[in-house]
């Protein structure tokens, strides 16, 4: 997750060219689905740095015990194993977290 590799059909251009002495053909390149782009080994994504999560532009906000929180950083939680977030909060607005193995903090928004 996260790590890209130029798609080596269409060299990262999404689509392919092709020609013959009458016609020239342009076509969807079917490999990457016009991406451009194929999950890979060799190299990280800059855009998410290889965690395969990116911030978006702009967030949703999900009420909570007064408080909001951001959506983008529950998503970031929910896979871990066993996670609980407890509904109770500290003066500060944050929210704790559980998981097996572990536990976190979420900051909430005023």
């Amino acid at each position: 997750m996260g790590e890209i590799d130029t798609c080596p059909e269409c060299d990262g251009e999404g689509h392919v060219e092709l020609e013959s002495d009458y016609n020239y053909y342009e076509c969807d390149c079917k490999m990457c689905n016009c991406e451009g782009t194929l999950p890979g080994q060799d190299k990280i994504c800059h855009e998410c740095d290889g965690e395969g999560l990116m911030y978006p532009e702009s967030f949703m906000r999900i009420e909570f015990d007064d408080y909001g929180l951001d959506a983008f950083l529950l998503e970031k939680i929910k896979d871990l194993p066993g996670v609980k977030l407890f509904s109770h909060r500290d003066e500060k607005g944050h929210f704790y977290f559980r998981f097996d193995g572990g536990h976190g903090i979420i900051m909430g928004m005023r």
